[in-house]
Protein backbone atom coordinates (compact mmCIF):
# COMPACT_ATOMS: atom_id res chain seq x y z
CA UNK A 1 0.00 0.00 0.00
CA UNK A 2 3.20 2.75 0.64
CA UNK A 3 5.44 2.85 -1.82
CA UNK A 4 9.07 1.88 -0.81
CA UNK A 5 9.84 5.20 -4.41
CA UNK A 6 7.17 7.51 -3.25
CA UNK A 7 6.82 7.25 0.12
CA UNK A 8 3.45 7.88 -0.38
CA UNK A 9 -0.03 5.55 -0.24
CA UNK A 10 -0.32 4.42 -3.86
CA UNK A 11 -3.71 5.54 -5.42
CA UNK A 12 -4.68 2.30 -7.50
CA UNK A 13 -4.42 -1.43 -6.17
CA UNK A 14 -4.34 -3.50 -9.64
CA UNK A 15 -7.08 -6.60 -10.15
CA UNK A 16 -4.06 -8.64 -9.91
CA UNK A 17 -3.05 -7.64 -6.35
CA UNK A 18 -0.02 -5.53 -7.15
CA UNK A 19 0.25 -1.96 -5.78
CA UNK A 20 0.59 0.66 -9.38
CA UNK A 21 2.92 3.27 -7.53
CA UNK A 22 2.80 5.35 -11.09
CA UNK A 23 -1.09 6.19 -10.62
CA UNK A 24 -3.14 9.21 -9.47
CA UNK A 25 -4.33 9.37 -5.85
CA UNK A 26 -7.90 11.12 -4.81
CA UNK A 27 -8.20 12.59 -1.73
CA UNK A 28 -11.62 10.54 -1.51
CA UNK A 29 -9.62 7.75 -1.48
CA UNK A 30 -6.91 8.76 0.93
CA UNK A 31 -9.29 9.97 3.61
CA UNK A 32 -11.31 6.88 3.54
CA UNK A 33 -8.13 4.65 3.97
CA UNK A 34 -7.55 7.10 6.89
CA UNK A 35 -10.61 6.69 8.45
CA UNK A 36 -10.91 2.85 8.09
CA UNK A 37 -7.29 2.69 9.54
CA UNK A 38 -7.76 4.86 12.52
CA UNK A 39 -11.62 3.18 13.47
CA UNK A 40 -9.33 -0.26 13.23
CA UNK A 41 -6.54 1.47 15.28
CA UNK A 42 -8.90 2.15 17.85
CA UNK A 43 -10.28 -1.44 18.04
CA UNK A 44 -7.38 -3.31 17.50
CA UNK A 45 -3.78 -3.43 19.03
CA UNK A 46 -2.10 -3.89 15.86
CA UNK A 47 1.03 -1.57 15.73
CA UNK A 48 0.80 -1.95 11.54
CA UNK A 49 -2.66 0.01 11.69
CA UNK A 50 -1.71 3.05 13.66
CA UNK A 51 1.32 3.53 11.51
CA UNK A 52 -1.00 3.30 8.39
CA UNK A 53 -3.23 5.90 9.09
CA UNK A 54 -0.36 8.49 11.21
CA UNK A 55 0.73 7.97 7.46
CA UNK A 56 -2.44 8.42 5.49
CA UNK A 57 -3.32 11.39 8.04
CA UNK A 58 0.35 12.92 7.18
CA UNK A 59 0.00 12.63 3.52
CA UNK A 60 -3.58 13.99 3.09
CA UNK A 61 -2.25 17.43 5.04
CA UNK A 62 0.78 17.48 3.47
CA UNK A 63 -0.52 16.44 -0.22
CA UNK A 64 -4.28 17.64 -0.57
CA UNK A 65 -5.34 20.79 1.85
CA UNK A 66 -4.92 23.77 -0.58
CA UNK A 67 -2.87 26.18 1.39
CA UNK A 68 -3.48 28.47 -1.58
CA UNK A 69 -6.84 29.06 -1.82
CA UNK A 70 -8.31 26.24 1.16
CA UNK A 71 -10.52 23.82 1.03
CA UNK A 72 -9.14 20.22 -0.38
CA UNK A 73 -7.46 19.38 -4.20
CA UNK A 74 -9.62 16.73 -5.79
CA UNK A 75 -6.30 14.60 -6.86
CA UNK A 76 -2.54 14.18 -7.28
CA UNK A 77 -0.09 12.13 -9.00
CA UNK A 78 1.59 9.89 -7.51
CA UNK A 79 4.16 12.12 -6.15
CA UNK A 80 1.36 14.33 -4.08
CA UNK A 81 2.04 17.06 -7.25
CA UNK A 82 -1.63 18.46 -7.77
CA UNK A 83 -3.33 17.24 -11.40
CA UNK A 84 -7.23 18.40 -10.08
CA UNK A 85 -7.92 21.29 -7.60
CA UNK A 86 -11.73 21.48 -7.93
CA UNK A 87 -13.53 21.76 -4.38
CA UNK A 88 -15.86 19.27 -4.21
CA UNK A 89 -18.20 19.47 -0.83
CA UNK A 90 -18.13 15.48 -0.96
CA UNK A 91 -14.32 15.48 -0.93
CA UNK A 92 -14.29 18.19 2.02
CA UNK A 93 -17.01 16.28 3.90
CA UNK A 94 -14.38 12.63 3.82
CA UNK A 95 -11.16 14.85 4.91
CA UNK A 96 -12.98 15.76 7.73
CA UNK A 97 -14.51 12.53 8.32
CA UNK A 98 -11.13 10.97 7.49
CA UNK A 99 -9.31 13.41 10.16
CA UNK A 100 -11.85 13.70 12.90
CA UNK A 101 -11.64 9.87 13.17
CA UNK A 102 -7.88 10.15 12.98
CA UNK A 103 -7.67 12.79 15.65
CA UNK A 104 -10.11 10.30 18.21
CA UNK A 105 -7.02 8.11 18.46
CA UNK A 106 -3.89 10.73 18.15
CA UNK A 107 -5.32 13.76 19.81
CA UNK A 108 -2.82 15.28 17.45
CA UNK A 109 -3.70 19.44 17.65
CA UNK A 110 -2.52 20.48 14.24
CA UNK A 111 -5.02 17.66 13.24
CA UNK A 112 -7.73 19.09 15.09
CA UNK A 113 -7.09 22.54 13.61
CA UNK A 114 -7.16 21.25 10.45
CA UNK A 115 -10.49 19.83 10.76
CA UNK A 116 -11.66 22.70 12.59
CA UNK A 117 -10.77 24.42 9.03
CA UNK A 118 -12.47 22.08 7.24
CA UNK A 119 -15.67 22.37 9.18
CA UNK A 120 -15.31 26.60 8.53
CA UNK A 121 -14.66 25.90 5.27
CA UNK A 122 -17.73 23.43 4.30
CA UNK A 123 -20.28 25.85 6.07
CA UNK A 124 -18.94 29.09 4.62
CA UNK A 125 -18.32 28.03 1.15
CA UNK A 126 -21.05 25.08 0.43
CA UNK A 127 -23.81 26.45 2.68
CA UNK A 128 -26.34 28.02 0.63
CA UNK A 129 -27.61 30.50 2.72
CA UNK A 130 -30.90 31.34 0.15
CA UNK A 131 -32.80 28.15 0.04
CA UNK A 132 -30.57 25.87 2.14
CA UNK A 133 -28.39 23.10 1.74
CA UNK A 134 -25.09 22.42 0.21
CA UNK A 135 -23.79 23.22 -3.23
CA UNK A 136 -21.36 20.53 -5.15
CA UNK A 137 -18.76 21.92 -6.25
CA UNK A 138 -16.44 24.48 -7.31
CA UNK A 139 -13.36 25.84 -9.16
CA UNK A 140 -9.42 25.57 -7.20
CA UNK A 141 -10.51 29.47 -6.97
CA UNK A 142 -13.70 28.74 -6.10
CA UNK A 143 -15.56 30.07 -9.13
CA UNK A 144 -18.96 28.44 -10.83
CA UNK A 145 -18.30 25.42 -12.44
CA UNK A 146 -20.14 23.86 -15.01
CA UNK A 147 -20.20 20.77 -14.69
CA UNK A 148 -20.36 19.83 -11.02
CA UNK A 149 -20.79 16.07 -11.03
CA UNK A 150 -19.01 13.65 -8.39
CA UNK A 151 -18.60 10.88 -11.19
CA UNK A 152 -19.61 10.10 -14.68
CA UNK A 153 -22.54 8.13 -12.92
CA UNK A 154 -23.97 11.49 -11.58
CA UNK A 155 -26.37 14.20 -12.49
CA UNK A 156 -24.69 17.51 -12.36
CA UNK A 157 -27.30 19.29 -10.53
CA UNK A 158 -26.39 22.05 -8.08
CA UNK A 159 -27.38 19.53 -4.85
CA UNK A 160 -27.28 16.23 -4.37
CA UNK A 161 -28.23 13.51 -1.74
CA UNK A 162 -25.16 12.24 -1.33
CA UNK A 163 -23.00 15.04 -0.68
CA UNK A 164 -26.18 15.68 1.84
CA UNK A 165 -25.58 12.39 3.82
CA UNK A 166 -21.83 12.33 3.55
CA UNK A 167 -21.73 15.97 5.21
CA UNK A 168 -23.88 14.38 7.81
CA UNK A 169 -21.79 11.51 8.48
CA UNK A 170 -18.40 13.55 8.92
CA UNK A 171 -20.06 16.08 10.80
CA UNK A 172 -21.34 12.69 13.22
CA UNK A 173 -17.68 11.77 13.13
CA UNK A 174 -16.33 15.31 14.01
CA UNK A 175 -19.00 15.44 16.54
CA UNK A 176 -17.61 12.26 18.10
CA UNK A 177 -14.56 13.87 18.48
CA UNK A 178 -15.57 17.90 19.53
CA UNK A 179 -18.45 18.07 21.24
CA UNK A 180 -18.86 21.08 19.08
CA UNK A 181 -22.32 22.47 19.29
CA UNK A 182 -21.91 24.79 16.32
CA UNK A 183 -21.28 21.25 14.95
CA UNK A 184 -24.47 19.26 16.09
CA UNK A 185 -26.69 22.23 15.44
CA UNK A 186 -25.60 21.66 11.44
CA UNK A 187 -26.06 18.43 11.92
CA UNK A 188 -29.64 18.94 13.15
CA UNK A 189 -30.29 20.94 9.94
CA UNK A 190 -28.94 18.18 7.57
CA UNK A 191 -31.31 15.64 9.66
CA UNK A 192 -34.43 18.05 9.45
CA UNK A 193 -33.32 18.12 5.67
CA UNK A 194 -33.61 14.73 5.21
CA UNK A 195 -36.70 13.95 6.80
CA UNK A 196 -38.42 17.20 5.74
CA UNK A 197 -37.29 17.25 2.04
CA UNK A 198 -34.87 14.53 0.41
CA UNK A 199 -36.44 11.32 1.77
CA UNK A 200 -39.69 10.55 -0.17
CA UNK A 201 -41.91 9.13 2.41
CA UNK A 202 -44.84 8.40 0.35
CA UNK A 203 -42.64 5.94 -1.87
CA UNK A 204 -39.87 5.64 0.89
CA UNK A 205 -37.29 6.41 -1.38
CA UNK A 206 -34.50 9.09 -1.89
CA UNK A 207 -34.33 11.96 -4.26
CA UNK A 208 -31.04 11.55 -5.12
CA UNK A 209 -30.20 15.36 -7.31
CA UNK A 210 -31.69 18.88 -6.75
CA UNK A 211 -32.17 22.30 -8.58
CA UNK A 212 -30.72 25.15 -6.37
CA UNK A 213 -34.23 25.68 -5.03
CA UNK A 214 -35.14 21.68 -3.99
CA UNK A 215 -36.76 20.52 -7.03
CA UNK A 216 -36.93 17.15 -7.51
CA UNK A 217 -34.69 16.21 -10.52
CA UNK A 218 -33.98 12.31 -9.66
CA UNK A 219 -33.82 9.81 -12.47
CA UNK A 220 -33.41 6.97 -10.05
CA UNK A 221 -34.01 5.27 -6.94
CA UNK A 222 -30.53 3.93 -5.04
CA UNK A 223 -31.65 1.15 -3.23
CA UNK A 224 -27.41 1.15 -1.44
CA UNK A 225 -28.57 4.95 -0.98
CA UNK A 226 -31.63 4.28 1.16
CA UNK A 227 -30.36 1.69 3.47
CA UNK A 228 -27.36 3.63 3.97
CA UNK A 229 -28.95 6.64 4.94
CA UNK A 230 -31.67 5.07 6.88
CA UNK A 231 -29.21 4.13 9.87
CA UNK A 232 -26.54 7.09 9.13
CA UNK A 233 -29.40 9.47 9.94
CA UNK A 234 -30.72 7.59 12.81
CA UNK A 235 -26.99 7.68 13.76
CA UNK A 236 -27.04 11.36 13.24
CA UNK A 237 -30.33 12.36 15.35
CA UNK A 238 -29.65 10.49 18.06
CA UNK A 239 -26.39 11.82 18.70
CA UNK A 240 -28.31 15.42 17.99
CA UNK A 241 -30.17 14.22 21.06
CA UNK A 242 -33.61 15.79 20.71
CA UNK A 243 -36.37 13.80 21.41
CA UNK A 244 -38.97 15.86 18.94
CA UNK A 245 -36.85 15.15 16.04
CA UNK A 246 -35.56 11.40 17.15
CA UNK A 247 -39.42 10.74 17.16
CA UNK A 248 -40.22 12.53 13.50
CA UNK A 249 -36.64 10.99 11.96
CA UNK A 250 -37.88 7.48 13.33
CA UNK A 251 -40.83 7.04 10.85
CA UNK A 252 -38.62 8.13 7.74
CA UNK A 253 -35.50 5.77 8.58
CA UNK A 254 -37.50 2.52 9.09
CA UNK A 255 -39.64 3.54 5.75
CA UNK A 256 -36.02 3.50 4.15
CA UNK A 257 -34.91 0.20 5.24
CA UNK A 258 -38.61 -1.45 4.65
CA UNK A 259 -38.74 -0.02 0.57
CA UNK A 260 -35.18 -1.86 0.30
CA UNK A 261 -36.26 -4.65 2.30
CA UNK A 262 -39.18 -4.91 -0.21
CA UNK A 263 -37.99 -3.60 -3.49
CA UNK A 264 -34.50 -3.86 -3.80
CA UNK A 265 -33.76 -7.49 -2.27
CA UNK A 266 -32.97 -10.14 -4.54
CA UNK A 267 -33.88 -14.63 -3.49
CA UNK A 268 -30.39 -15.08 -1.58
CA UNK A 269 -31.01 -11.54 0.25
CA UNK A 270 -28.74 -9.62 -1.88
CA UNK A 271 -29.29 -5.72 -1.90
CA UNK A 272 -29.91 -4.92 -5.83
CA UNK A 273 -28.07 -1.62 -7.18
CA UNK A 274 -31.51 0.73 -8.43
CA UNK A 275 -34.85 1.60 -10.51
CA UNK A 276 -34.32 3.75 -13.32
CA UNK A 277 -37.76 6.05 -13.27
CA UNK A 278 -37.50 6.23 -17.08
CA UNK A 279 -37.13 2.60 -17.90
CA UNK A 280 -38.69 1.34 -15.40
CA UNK A 281 -35.92 -1.56 -15.19
CA UNK A 282 -34.27 -2.66 -11.73
CA UNK A 283 -30.64 -2.82 -12.31
CA UNK A 284 -29.87 -6.22 -10.16
CA UNK A 285 -25.66 -5.68 -10.15
CA UNK A 286 -24.76 -6.86 -6.69
CA UNK A 287 -22.36 -3.87 -5.79
CA UNK A 288 -19.80 -4.43 -2.98
CA UNK A 289 -20.72 -1.08 -0.96
CA UNK A 290 -23.96 -1.69 -1.35
CA UNK A 291 -24.13 -5.16 0.87
CA UNK A 292 -22.16 -3.94 3.22
CA UNK A 293 -24.35 -1.38 4.17
CA UNK A 294 -27.35 -3.08 3.93
CA UNK A 295 -25.87 -5.30 6.63
CA UNK A 296 -25.73 -2.72 8.69
CA UNK A 297 -29.40 -1.15 7.68
CA UNK A 298 -31.19 -4.31 8.15
CA UNK A 299 -28.89 -4.34 11.16
CA UNK A 300 -30.22 -1.17 12.59
CA UNK A 301 -33.98 -1.81 11.60
CA UNK A 302 -33.67 -4.85 13.48
CA UNK A 303 -32.23 -3.11 16.90
CA UNK A 304 -34.87 -0.19 16.22
CA UNK A 305 -37.96 -2.54 16.12
CA UNK A 306 -37.26 -6.23 17.19
CA UNK A 307 -38.99 -7.25 14.37
CA UNK A 308 -37.57 -11.03 13.58
CA UNK A 309 -37.69 -10.16 9.67
CA UNK A 310 -35.03 -7.32 9.87
CA UNK A 311 -32.68 -10.09 11.67
CA UNK A 312 -33.24 -12.75 9.12
CA UNK A 313 -32.55 -10.00 6.14
CA UNK A 314 -29.49 -9.64 8.13
CA UNK A 315 -27.84 -12.96 8.01
CA UNK A 316 -28.96 -14.06 4.69
CA UNK A 317 -27.38 -10.76 3.44
CA UNK A 318 -24.30 -12.09 5.60
CA UNK A 319 -24.09 -15.51 4.25
CA UNK A 320 -25.06 -14.00 0.52
CA UNK A 321 -21.55 -11.50 0.98
CA UNK A 322 -19.66 -14.71 2.48
CA UNK A 323 -20.37 -17.05 -0.21
CA UNK A 324 -19.82 -14.21 -3.25
CA UNK A 325 -18.71 -11.27 -2.27
CA UNK A 326 -15.29 -11.51 -0.36
CA UNK A 327 -12.54 -12.70 -1.78
CA UNK A 328 -11.19 -15.89 0.00
CA UNK A 329 -7.66 -15.52 -1.20
CA UNK A 330 -7.17 -12.44 -0.63
CA UNK A 331 -9.74 -11.24 2.09
CA UNK A 332 -10.85 -8.00 -0.11
CA UNK A 333 -14.63 -7.49 -1.16
CA UNK A 334 -14.89 -7.72 -4.65
CA UNK A 335 -16.60 -4.70 -6.26
CA UNK A 336 -19.13 -7.11 -8.18
CA UNK A 337 -20.62 -10.40 -6.63
CA UNK A 338 -18.97 -14.05 -8.15
CA UNK A 339 -22.70 -14.01 -9.54
CA UNK A 340 -22.48 -11.19 -12.14
CA UNK A 341 -20.66 -12.67 -14.55
CA UNK A 342 -20.68 -9.88 -16.95
CA UNK A 343 -19.44 -7.31 -14.84
CA UNK A 344 -15.58 -6.33 -14.84
CA UNK A 345 -13.64 -4.67 -11.68
CA UNK A 346 -12.09 -1.56 -12.91
CA UNK A 347 -9.47 -2.43 -10.26
CA UNK A 348 -8.77 -4.46 -6.47
CA UNK A 349 -8.69 -0.44 -4.83
CA UNK A 350 -8.63 2.81 -6.29
CA UNK A 351 -10.15 6.00 -6.88
CA UNK A 352 -13.84 4.70 -5.79
CA UNK A 353 -12.95 1.47 -4.20
CA UNK A 354 -10.99 1.39 -0.52
CA UNK A 355 -11.74 -0.69 2.89
CA UNK A 356 -14.11 1.92 4.01
CA UNK A 357 -17.36 0.25 3.86
CA UNK A 358 -16.62 -2.78 4.97
CA UNK A 359 -14.68 -2.01 7.60
CA UNK A 360 -17.04 -0.03 8.68
CA UNK A 361 -19.62 -2.61 8.48
CA UNK A 362 -17.72 -4.90 10.14
CA UNK A 363 -16.81 -2.80 13.06
CA UNK A 364 -20.26 -1.50 13.32
CA UNK A 365 -22.00 -5.14 13.63
CA UNK A 366 -19.98 -6.41 15.81
CA UNK A 367 -20.63 -3.68 17.68
CA UNK A 368 -24.13 -3.82 17.48
CA UNK A 369 -24.48 -7.72 17.81
CA UNK A 370 -22.70 -7.13 21.56
CA UNK A 371 -25.13 -4.60 22.51
CA UNK A 372 -28.11 -6.98 22.07
CA UNK A 373 -29.28 -8.85 24.97
CA UNK A 374 -28.73 -12.36 24.76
Amino acid sequence: MISPRTGRIVGTILNSGLPDDTSSVRGIYLSRILWAFSRAAAYSSEPRLSEIADHAADQLVTDFIDVETGGVLWETDHAGKPLDGRKQCYALAFALYGLSAYYRVSKRTDIADVAASLFHQIEARFRDPVHGGYWEAFTRNWDALDDVRLSDKDQSSPKSMNTHLHVMEAYAEYYRATGSEPVRQAMATLVDLFTDRIVDDKRGHLRMFWSADWCDESLTDSFGHDIEASWLTWEAVNLVGDPEQIARARMTVLRLAESCATEGVGRSGEIYDEYDHVSGHINTTRIWWVQAEGLVGFLNAYQMTGKAEYRRRVMELWRFVNDHVIDRDGGEWRWFSSLDTTEESPYWGGPWKSCYHNVRTLIECLERIRSIPA
